[in-house]
């Protein structure tokens, strides 16, 4: 079934080519006879292809539509054009990362593979990745990273278990690739998501807990389709919702760490705030944040106080929400807020 014929028909001396609306039809113009029919291949965005205009060159039909402009060509054409590149310049990442990109949108996942992690290991300088941090090219690391979180959560979307697995290579690989706190944060929230579909929820915690209390990673952004938020505020969500699922024993160990870290802070301002954004679904950090209201109100840091009571109040339960709010009654009053103080005290 091929159709509605769509796009302009483009006549070579050897081949006619007619884009339909599920594949390109090529006829033999000699004999009028039909040589063969190719479906739209997925694209990079793993959706179907669609039919358009068309230009077709040595390797490549080019098709331009209303969404994009593509190029299609045969697999052995394309596997050979890019091997012959790499042949060119052995030493160079690029070339290894266009033909990992070629091998996965044909399903021929181990050569992708193999052709990614070289290409990733000579951008990064070393097999870790770390060595090269100052002196790696970043437009190759840039697109080494976005594509291969692009390939990660393709792969993480299918239903066939088997290749859902393979998404962990290519979160691996964002690991690698990964410069800055926006890509640090988002690929350890994204990966989380391969750890939830594989029932890993200690991994899942460990990612949400480097994000956490890693103050960078934290107010790092984090996009996610069109909305935005910071990244330390989608881990401390999806965090709570694990404990939910789980159990406290999922979080046990971290809350164990900021329990810890409070014993050691006394008064120490600086102490009190890094256990409330590193660990805000335990108990410590509530008992860190009260702990800050009440030095800061003592101090006269009225802003401070009120803050901290903000933070507070959607996580406080039972007579201690009526305390917080009468402190921020009080906080704003002291702020000459006098509106927020009524509506506080109300």
């Amino acid at each position: 079934e091929t159709g509605r014929p769509e796009g302009r028909p483009f006549l070579t001396e050897k081949i006619l080519y007619v884009p339909f609306q599920k594949g390109l039809l090529t006829i033999d113009p000699r004999t009028g006879k039909r040589d063969d029919f190719w479906q739209w291949p997925r694209t990079e965005k793993d959706v179907p292809g669609k039919p358009g205009n068309m230009v077709i060159t040595s390797e490549q039909v080019v098709v331009v539509n209303d969404d994009e402009v593509a190029g299609y060509s045969r697999w052995e054409t394309a596997r050979d054009n890019r091997l012959a590149a790499i042949k060119r310049s052995p030493a160079a990442p690029a070339p290894y990362l266009a033909l990992a990109e070629v091998s996965f949108r044909t399903a021929h996942y181990d050569m992708a593979e193999e052709n990614m992690s070289k290409s990733v290991h000579m951008a990064t300088g070393d097999s870790s990745g770390a060595a090269a941090a100052d002196g790696a090219d970043t437009d190759i690391l840039s697109r080494l990273y976005q594509v291969n979180l692009n390939f990660a959560e393709q792969l993480l979307g299918k239903t066939d278990a088997t290749l859902q697995a393979r998404a962990r290579f290519y979160y691996d690989q964002c690991k690698l690739a990964a410069r800055g706190p926006e890509q640090q944060a988002e690929w350890r929230l994204a990966m989380s998501d391969l750890s939830l579909a594989q029932n890993k929820p200690a991994e899942a915690a460990t990612l949400f807990n480097d994000v956490l209390t890693d103050a960078a990673l934290r107010n790092s952004p984090y996009h996610k389709g069109d909305a935005m938020a910071r990244a330390g505020v989608v881990a401390e969500m999806r965090f709570r919702k694990l404990i939910a699922k789980e159990g406290p024993q999922v979080y046990q160990r971290f809350a164990d760490e900021a329990t810890a870290q409070l014993g050691s802070a006394e008064d120490d301002i600086p102490a009190l705030q890094k256990i409330i954004g590193a660990y805000p679904n335990s108990d410590a950090a509530l008992q860190a944040a009260t702990k800050l209201a009440d030095l800061c109100r003592k101090k006269g840091d009225w802003m401070g106080a009120r803050k901290a009571l903000l933070w507070l109040y959607p996580r406080a339960q039972g007579n201690a929400k009526g305390i917080v709010t009468a402190g921020l009654a009080e906080a704003n009053l002291a702020l000459k807020k006098y509106v927020a103080a009524i509506g506080w005290a109300e």
